[in-house]
């Protein structure tokens, strides 16, 4: 946990609206899967923003998913499937590597 995250997470009062980044904090996932969240329906964000722009969501509505484990569960399963399709693409990505650069130096050979 790094200090800015620490420091966020024991805060007495958050903000009404979080970003993504505060988001994965305050529920318990990475920067990566709260988008997917969204993607999946699970979480909304604030307004209507473009697909680009950050995204807000309202701490009110964090706290009460937060405490709901019914929800939690869905949403961990979410981010079950949506990093067993990342990893087997990363699998299928190293399938078109020539043999020799699939043990090349930062690569694990597992």
């Amino acid at each position: 946990m790094n200090s800015d995250q620490n420091h966020f997470l024991n805060l007495r009062h958050h903000p009404a609206r979080l970003n993504a980044i505060e988001a994965g904090w305050y529920l318990g996932f990475t920067t990566k899967e709260i988008p997917h969240l969204t993607k999946v329906g699970l979480l909304k964000a604030l307004g209507s923003p473009s697909r680009f722009s950050t995204k807000y969501y309202a701490t009110v509505r964090l706290r009460r998913l937060r405490d709901d484990e019914k929800w939690l569960n869905r949403a961990s399963a979410a981010i079950i499937k949506f990093w067993q399709k990342a990893n087997s693409q990363r699998d299928l990505d190293d399938d078109d590597l020539p043999p020799s650069d699939k043990s090349s130096p930062g690569r694990s050979s597992t």
